[in-house]
């Protein structure tokens, strides 16, 4: 004698599905994203700044009638915006990039799944995110519209 061990498909009840935007996971993963993309793009902006500065550095210290300290730090202020953009895509990417790898080897994205949490449900942030890549455009805006 066999007994039935799952109901059928169309006896199953379906769970509604609800998107998230400002639920916990998806604004712990927006934190993680944030917090490596600040860490990326001072990175880089760092490296961006030392090629940029190197070539000039006795024109700009030497430059104006103030100290050279303050001159270094108002060539390295004017010059960021002009550095960040279009740094800002590449910095988005490997934030992105490195924050899911490192949430798939810490074994995050497994617990989350065995716990029954959709990956869909956090199609907001990618939404958000996607959003945040198109904005390039306005970064070159910033950059022409701030530089001297």
């Amino acid at each position: 004698m066999t007994t039935p061990s799952a109901p059928p498909l169309s006896d199953t009840p379906r769970k509604r599905f609800r998107l998230a935007p400002f639920g916990l996971f998806t604004r712990f993963i927006l934190v993680a994203y944030l917090r490596n993309v600040a860490i990326i793009a001072s990175v880089l902006l760092s490296v961006a700044l030392t090629i940029d500065l190197w070539p000039q550095m006795n024109a700009v210290m030497n430059a104006g009638g103030h100290g050279a300290a303050r001159n270094l730090l108002v060539f390295c202020l004017l010059r960021i915006p002009g550095l960040m953009a279009p740094l800002m895509p590449f910095t988005t990417f490997l934030a992105v990039w490195l924050t899911e790898m490192a949430h798939t080897r810490s074994g995050e994205r497994l617990f989350v799944s065995n716990a029954g949490r959709s990956p869909l449900k956090s199609l907001c942030l990618c939404c958000c995110w996607g959003c945040w890549l198109a904005l390039p455009p306005s970064f070159w805006m910033a950059a022409l519209g701030l530089r001297p």
